[in-house]
């Protein structure tokens, strides 16, 4: 029996973004605790352009084609040996690890531990737009122990993980401060944040304290740091702020603490309870048909994010 097709996006060597393609690829069939999805939707994020350009490449090594990405929304359309029969036909959302497999096709099969029943009140587009910097929001507000009355500096809060962190944080009660550039000061008060600074304005935050930081950018976490009470805490998901970070173990003051983001269905659970709350709602910037992945990508690499990209894959 010949084997069914999809359409995928894949890439045979890494580089700037015209190295991906859109081709014909053998449909999946899922493996024992694997769920087929049909993909509607995906989001396109910064480690997708790492992993595409071969920044990771001594973690992703020389194995090709590569596909690529690791947010999805979608419906369960196969169950693999093992999986709960429930999971049939039902709309669902999740996240892979990052360098495992790629999400970007018609139909993805995946472990059925990295999807969940996707909130209600969001389209697929939506769902698409918040697993990966969801579930690292969660991680990092758990990092730091986030409660009511605290005051929180949001470092980066104009990127998707950085703009969940602030809505999450104030649906809590915290008191949100943020910093990032000058365009983005009303878009960040618009998502939680009671205080907005511009690192490209000179505002100064030397006379504030804070009870805890979250960085999402790493490139000053010594300074950020420095901002803490003394029982303050801090944490980061950037790779730029993890040798920092593990040096402030040697340091006198507060620790940062090292956030790297696991998907499974427990945070995805919580997640879909701040979306049904109406405590997190998710930051579209742009959509992109699934032709339009080269030029999805061109944009990501210009560094410059105010809400999510989202590849529209199926109605």
């Amino acid at each position: 029996m010949q084997q069914a097709m999809m359409r995928a996006v894949q890439f045979d060597r890494y580089g700037p973004p015209e190295v991906l393609g859109v081709r014909e690829a053998p449909r999946p069939v899922p493996k024992a605790g694997e769920v087929l999805v049909k993909v509607h939707a995906v989001s396109v994020n910064p480690v997708d352009s790492k992993i595409r350009s071969g920044s990771l490449r001594l973690l992703t090594g020389r194995r090709f084609p590569r596909s690529i990405g690791v947010d999805f929304a979608g419906e369960v359309v196969g169950l693999g040996p093992g999986v709960d029969e429930a999971l049939a036909g039902k709309a669902v959302w999740g996240a892979t690890k990052p360098l495992s497999i790629g999400v970007t096709a018609e139909y993805l099969a995946v472990d059925a531990r990295w999807c969940g029943p996707a909130p209600s009140g969001v389209d697929s587009a939506g769902a698409a737009a918040l697993p990966l910097v969801g579930i690292s929001a969660v991680m990092a507000l758990d990092a730091v122990a986030i409660e009511s009355g605290m005051r929180l500096l949001v470092v980066g809060a104009s990127g998707g993980t950085g703009n969940a962190v602030a809505q999450i944080a104030a649906a809590k009660g915290a008191r949100v401060a943020t910093v990032s550039s000058r365009a983005n000061l009303d878009f960040c008060r618009e998502y939680g944040a009671e205080e907005a600074y511009a690192y490209d304005t000179g505002d100064d935050l030397g006379g504030r304290r804070f009870d805890a930081i979250v960085d999402l950018v790493g490139t000053a976490v010594d300074r950020h740091r420095g901002l803490l009470r003394p029982d303050g805490r801090m944490a980061t998901p950037a790779v730029k702020g993890m040798p920092a970070a593990y040096a402030s173990a040697l340091l006198p003051g507060p620790r940062v603490r090292v956030v790297q983001m696991r998907p499974g269905r427990a945070h995805l659970d919580r997640l879909a309870a701040h979306v049904e709350r109406g405590e997190l709602r998710p930051v579209i910037g742009r959509f992109y048909a699934l032709d339009e992945i080269v030029e999805a990508h061109r944009s990501m690499d210009t560094g410059h994010s105010r809400g999510k990209r989202v590849i529209l894959i199926a109605d």
